[in-house]
């Protein structure tokens, strides 16, 4: 599995459940607030922007992995909702940043192909 591939299934998991996901913000801990999106500041959930963030940091990825991950992230809003990927999270809703993340997540797979 290529490393863009890891990074955005890392940052997938980590708001599948709508309970580890927000809007509006990159990161809010558990009273709501938000923070910052490392994990020194006790968030407990994470926009799909912050989620990549804090994947990149833990992951320890490159810039050229993150760039590579944007662009696949950005190229699957545009396809499928025809808008930016913070618009998608925020006014689109959880599910369709799900889908988000999967339509990035194929493509970058078929890099391995």
């Amino acid at each position: 599995m290529n490393e863009v591939t890891k990074l955005l299934e890392d940052a997938r998991q980590r708001i599948t459940d709508p309970e580890h996901w927000t809007q509006f913000a990159f990161a809010r801990d558990s009273n709501g607030t938000t923070c910052a999106v490392s994990e020194s500041d006790d968030p407990v959930c994470w926009c799909a922007l912050g989620s990549i963030s804090l994947s990149v940091n833990k992951l320890h990825a490159t810039p050229k992995t993150y760039q590579s991950a944007d662009r696949k992230m950005v190229a699957a809003a545009m396809r499928l909702y025809a808008t930016t990927i913070a618009k998608v999270n925020d006014d689109f809703g959880h599910e369709a940043t799900l889908q988000m993340f999967d339509d990035a997540i194929a493509h970058s797979k078929m890099v391995d192909a």
